[in-house]
């Protein structure tokens, strides 16, 4: 009986202790594209201010949607470099937003989302590719990503490089991010660790006296 009140002892000390070592929160920062601070979709032609192209060069405009593309959810809006969906240069365009980890264990981390983009586009973390890729044809549906690796302590950037290519008509291009979620658990505070070790350490010891007495 006295080893069954010291293991349940030991279960409720864990439990208790769990909440400060495991639980995951969210990471504060990350929206979806073409909205504001509140979640709130832009009006087209208003600047996103989260996303920046070409590291601040370019501003990031919410803009209507091209016949072509797929269609926005209602928490979301497409945005490119460009008021307007008539023609934007050929070239690579690289949409980046930041975010802070601060107090967070990094391997703990996910970035979870839907995506589109005009034309084909690769994600990358902290300047590492994530492995989620777009074809040429990436704005005709949203697609999940999921990125589950790469992050850091501190800053941390998230880049989407999105080619624009040739086209006979008219030939904008974007990207529209919708559901962006991350989440990550807290680095657990010291208190808590030495909480567990100093009662197991306890019990134990008081184990062993019981059975040399």
């Amino acid at each position: 009986m006295v080893s069954n009140r010291r293991y349940l002892a030991l279960v409720a000390i864990w439990c208790f202790c769990q909440p400060q070592i495991a639980r995951c929160e969210s990471i504060v920062g990350l929206f979806s594209t073409g909205v504001d601070d509140v979640g709130k979709v832009l009006l087209d032609g208003q600047v996103d201010l989260h996303y920046e192209i070409d590291g601040g060069f370019l501003p990031s405009y919410a803009i209507a949607k091209a016949p072509a593309w797929a269609e926005p959810p209602a928490n979301a809006s497409w945005i490119g470099p460009s008021s307007s969906t008539e023609n934007d240069p050929v070239r690579t365009y690289s949409y980046t937003t930041s975010f802070i980890l601060n107090g967070f264990d990094p391997d703990t981390a996910t970035i979870t989302g839907n995506w589109a983009t005009d034309n084909d586009a690769h994600i990358y973390l902290n300047g590492l590719y994530t492995g989620n890729s777009k074809d040429i044809f990436g704005y005709e549906t949203l697609a999940p990503f999921s990125i589950t690796k790469g992050f850091v302590p501190g800053l941390n950037v998230l880049e989407i490089r999105v080619n624009n290519y040739p086209s006979a008509r008219d030939n904008p291009t974007a990207l529209l991010l919708s559901d962006v979620e991350g989440h990550a658990a807290p680095v657990p505070e010291p208190h808590s660790w030495s909480l567990l070790l100093a009662s197991i350490t306890a019990l134990t010891w008081r184990r062993g006296c019981a059975s040399n007495a």
